[in-house]
């Protein structure tokens, strides 16, 4: 897994965005096999809106991250998971 800077500059740090993108509690996929939103945790139970990028060789580019997730993101998740 690569953090891309971008992640960083809404104050977390990258162990938590790190911690945030492995422990997520609810995700959905944007585009199949490459972009991910996911809602996840910090270390400190803090939830993260986490958006990702699935790169050629195999691991995930995580260039935007925030807290607390916004509820464009939140609704995003809903609407996905509802359609499964």
């Amino acid at each position: 897994m690569v953090v891309h800077p971008n992640a960083l500059k809404h104050g977390l740090t990258t162990e938590q965005v790190q911690s945030a993108w492995e422990n997520y509690l609810v995700g959905a996929v944007r585009v199949p096999g490459e972009l991910e939103v996911r809602i996840g945790l910090t270390p400190e139970g803090r939830e993260v809106e986490l958006v990702g990028s699935l790169l050629a060789d195999g691991n995930w580019l995580i260039f935007h991250a925030m807290t607390p997730p916004t509820k464009k993101v939140r609704t995003e998740i809903d609407k996905a998971l509802r359609r499964r």
